[in-house]
């Protein structure tokens, strides 16, 4: 988080600022919120498409991530797929 991320949650979120205590749902949810406004939106994980839900690494993320970076390099599907066999 940077310093101004942080400030902007401790102004969002005066209670934290002034020492109050959170309860865990109320970090939670100030945090899904702070990420939110960064851009980053808050998936539940039950409704994250995955194998099993004890995979941790999503592979159609990893794939798609993949071929951004190396796609000058001509990085082909097969090559994204065998990386996310590793």
């Amino acid at each position: 988080m940077t310093s101004d991320s942080h400030s902007e949650f401790c102004t969002h979120n005066s209670s934290f600022a002034k020492g109050a205590r959170f309860t865990k749902a109320q970090l939670e949810s100030a945090i899904i919120e702070l990420l939110g406004t960064q851009g980053f939106p808050h998936v539940r994980g039950e409704h994250i498409a995955r194998a099993s839900v004890s995979e941790v690494l999503i592979k159609a993320d990893l794939r798609a991530f993949l071929a951004k970076p190396y796609a000058a390099d001509t990085i082909t599907p097969q090559e994204a797929e065998k990386a996310t066999h590793a």
